[in-house]
């Protein structure tokens, strides 16, 4: 854990794998929520390096069937965005599937499978869309805030430490989405991504072997689609990606918030700039990614939807596990592991869950074995060292036997 010539090795307490096990689960809140085992770590206790992944799983009865909903979300910059996004968004959704499975007009111009894909990527757009609203909703019909108001008068409007200033700060803030969503009949699932959080099916044959399907997609500016793609929108524009970053700041290249990826650079100069603590980069980063901002959007709202037919009840395999989780379990990765792929090493993953013993909580069982396994050492050292930076990124894991 050292940090290079003159920094480290950092001092731990070894733990015995009884407290071992102990200080883990509690650390990680480990829990099972709506058929989910669940964990979400951040070892590092400084408050203002505070765990920022949230998730939630609620069960909707609509009609006479009830619709399995989990919802993943990896914050950045703050954690006002994926505060109102673990909170608002799920709400929204279940209105929308209401309203669309209730529609008879809807359900015969498209098939279910359409409706609910359609739907999640039109629902998360509008969600994102509608934190810019809230914004310009702040200031009066009839002031423009761009041309009608001085830096002083914007800043006391927005400034006001309440609900203004969250509303701000929820343009400056961003966060990822990882959803997934399985039908009455436990036939169908749809899993919508936008970011880098990782969803990963599972399904065990008869012979014990893995096959793994991916259902998220990684959105980042090191994935060389995802790069394309920006450039490709923007032609001519040499530092639309810079050093695998959006504009050279942004590692994801999708999520809802992060404005001033969205937004014109008047917008982010007149507004964002103005509105609570200045944003978490230095100040010459700052300028060098505004003026980079020649026709945005750069970082785009539009999830990518898979589904799944998982076939019928009784036709089910041994072992069929869904994996949700936070970059941070990918980053832990070893360094033999360092070029592999989520999908390489979803079966290493698979199998640790597969291991842990009935009833006992598996997402606990894939962290450990993520932090170290059995190597009481590697994984102390996680817990109790004593740095004075943050070790890891913070790590959710959700899974599901489906």
């Amino acid at each position: 854990m050292g940090w290079g010539p003159g920094a480290g090795p950092w001092p731990y307490t070894l733990l015995t794998d009884a407290d071992l096990s102990v200080e883990l689960a509690h650390s990680s809140g480990a829990r099972s929520i709506g058929g989910w085992d669940a964990v979400s770590f951040q070892p590092y206790a400084d408050a203002d390096w505070s765990n920022q992944d949230r998730y939630v799983a609620q069960d909707w009865t609509i009609g006479e069937g009830v619709w399995r909903f989990c919802g993943l979300f990896d914050g950045h910059a703050g954690d006002d965005t994926v505060e109102h996004t673990v909170n608002t968004l799920p709400s929204v959704i279940e209105r929308a599937l209401r309203k669309a499975l209730a529609s008879p007009s809807s359900s015969a111009a498209e098939s279910t499978v359409s409706l609910i894909s359609n739907l999640l990527v039109k629902e998360i757009k509008a969600f994102d869309e509608q934190l810019g609203k809230d914004l310009f909703d702040i200031f009066p019909e009839d002031i423009d805030p761009l041309t009608d108001l001085s830096g002083e008068e914007i800043r006391a409007i927005l400034n006001d430490s309440g609900e203004r200033t969250l509303k701000g700060e929820r343009c400056k803030q961003g966060s990822t989405v990882l959803i997934s969503i399985l039908d009455p009949s436990g036939r169908n699932l749809w899993v919508a991504s936008l970011g880098d959080c990782d969803g990963v099916l599972g399904t065990q044959d008869q012979s014990g072997e893995w096959d793994i399907r991916v259902l998220s997609s990684n959105h980042n500016a090191k994935n060389p689609e995802e790069a394309g793609r920006i450039r490709g929108e923007h032609p001519g524009e040499a530092e639309c990606v810079v050093d695998d970053r959006v504009l050279g700041m942004m590692a994801v290249t999708r999520a809802v918030g992060d404005l001033q990826f969205k937004f014109p650079k008047s917008w982010t100069e007149r507004l964002l700039m103005n509105v609570g603590p200045p944003f978490q980069f230095a100040v010459a980063d700052v300028d060098r990614f505004i003026a980079r901002n020649l026709s945005p959007p750069y970082l785009s709202n539009v999830a990518e939807v898979q589904h799944v037919y998982l076939g019928d009840v009784d036709e089910r395999p041994r072992k069929r596990f869904l994996i949700m989780s936070s970059d941070g379990l990918y980053d832990l990765r070893s360094d033999e592991e360092e070029d592999m792929m989520v999908g390489e090493l979803a079966t290493d993953w698979m199998e640790a869950v597969a291991g842990v013993p009935e009833g006992a909580n598996k997402a606990l069982g894939l962290l450990r074995h993520a932090l170290g396994g059995e190597d009481e050492e590697k994984i102390s050292s996680h817990l109790t060292v004593e740095m004075m930076e943050r070790w890891m990124d913070d790590t959710t894991i959700l899974v599901r036997s489906i």
